[in-house]
């Protein structure tokens, strides 16, 4: 009983492509980015933001460990009042939205009555108040 040289030698390329797969698709998880149609999408929310003459806004980059995200800071009248917080999933998409600030209570029960956030349909939405700074989680549908 022979063993086959080209046919291990074909199982170990095929293993070897599969690792070299396996790699770059982690790699381009772990670096999320938001596709231009998510970019637009938030820069349609930081406008509408912008409209209102109470509010300052600022719209920065946010860089986290597995993604780049993109941050809106809201101020009322020259205070603090909110920070959204716009994760991508490795498609591009929001996945899910942060919402660090005031009136989080209010807030939560405004989108759990229409499920909607920014005209973006919810799938689900967390209140979490375990760490230093209480957030609402806030999960987007695929669009």
């Amino acid at each position: 009983m022979g063993i086959d040289l080209c046919l291990i030698k074909k199982h170990c390329n095929l293993y070897f492509l599969c690792i070299i797969n396996i790699n770059r698709l982690i790699a381009f998880i772990m670096n999320k980015k938001l596709n231009t149609r998510s970019l637009l999408m938030i820069e349609n929310i930081y406008n509408g933001f912008c409209r209102f003459p109470k509010y300052d806004v600022e719209c920065v980059d946010y860089q986290m460990d597995d993604a780049d995200a993109k941050c809106i800071d809201v101020y009322l009248q020259g205070k603090f009042c909110n920070r959204y917080l716009f994760y991508p999933n490795p498609d591009g998409s929001i996945n899910s939205i942060c919402l660090y600030g005031m009136l989080l209570q209010q807030h939560c029960q405004k989108i759990s009555a229409s499920m909607n956030c920014f005209g973006l349909k919810v799938t689900k939405i967390f209140y979490d108040d375990k760490g230093l700074n209480p957030f609402l989680d806030i999960y987007i549908a695929q669009y």
